[in-house]
């Protein structure tokens, strides 16, 4: 099976084509500042994805389809050795769905950031820092796409977190971005669904999307230096461009962020809100810039040197 990196892109009546889009790996070197996207799947409004390695499934939000409470629906495809996707049913619905990981078991995990499903509800939630954002559980998915109220109900397994955007798995350890907390929330229970919030991590700033590094050593999140700036820009309130960005790997061995990018002034990316290690490149993307960002990654730093002892 070839290695490919999927792309969910929604252009929001901007210019561009809504889908899903993938790359491969090796596509990544030398691309000589221009990276060729294959169209993967025509999708409507499509949001948060979750790839499923070791079933070669790939979890889709689609806000195209969705009710007027606000429930989205949460799609199933399969990949072929090629990289090229097959539409193989549905997992279910969420309201306010963001972002989407496979549980380990056939089914997936699905964060909601916010309650309220008017844009002025909304905003009050945000200006009020409500903690109502939540994690469900979606079961395996159906063969057929059955409309919110005869498919399978979500079960909310963690709730009372503030704004629950990226998330992802490692084992048993799931991982949540609290966008407004500047933190990521860490459980346990992951693969039987029984989660238990152990802690969490303080970040210097906002996190997005979460993702693992390869080898699955470090968090990778893409931080949001100016978010006042990423919701204006959404709500066509300012331009697009000159949005700072910033990514950070945090280690899962009780270390400190490490700084992986920065760009003040938006110069690279504007306002990069994922960022994705593949090939020994760092890869950022970002829901108001039409391009992705492709950096040679910076080794980790070594640890401090021992401290000599002293004589006394």
């Amino acid at each position: 099976m070839s290695r490919q990196l999927f792309v969910s892109a929604n252009p929001q009546c901007r210019d561009g084509r809504p889908g899903l889009y993938r790359v491969s790996a090796e596509a990544l070197h030398g691309s000589g500042g221009t990276l060729a996207l294959t169209a993967a799947a025509d999708l409507g409004k499509p949001h948060g994805i979750g790839l499923d390695v070791e079933r070669r499934e790939l979890a889709v939000i689609d806000h195209a389809e969705r009710d007027s409470d606000h429930q989205s629906i949460v799609r199933r495809f399969l990949i072929a050795d090629d990289g090229s996707l097959t539409a193989a049913g549905t997992y279910g619905y969420v309201r306010n769905a963001n972002d989407v990981v496979a549980d380990g078991a056939g089914g997936v995990y699905v964060t909601q950031n916010l309650e309220a499903t008017s844009i002025l509800g909304q905003l009050w939630e945000l200006a009020r820092k409500e903690t109502l954002g939540r994690v469900h559980r979606l079961p395996p998915a159906g063969d057929c796409a059955p409309g919110p109220t005869a498919a399978p109900k979500p079960a909310v397994v963690a709730d009372d977190l503030s704004f629950a955007n990226g998330i992802t798995r490692r084992d048993d350890h799931l991982y949540v971005a609290e966008t407004r907390a500047a933190r990521i929330a860490v459980f346990e229970g992951a693969l039987a669904g029984n989660l238990r919030r152990v802690g969490h991590i303080a970040l210097p700033g906002q996190p997005d999307n979460l993702t693992l590094d390869p080898e699955g050593h470090r968090l990778l999140a893409a931080l949001l230096p100016d978010p006042d700036s990423l919701m204006l820009a959404l709500f066509r309130l300012r331009g697009e461009a000159g949005i700072p960005s910033a990514a950070v790997a945090v280690p899962l061995a009780d270390a400190p962020p490490d700084a992986l990018f920065g760009d003040p002034g938006g110069q690279v990316i504007s306002g990069a809100t994922v960022a994705v290690v593949a090939d020994g490149l760092l890869v950022l993307g970002s829901v108001v810039a039409p391009t992705l960002a492709v950096c040679p990654l910076a080794p980790p730093a070594p640890p401090p040197p021992p401290v000599p002892p002293v004589s006394r």
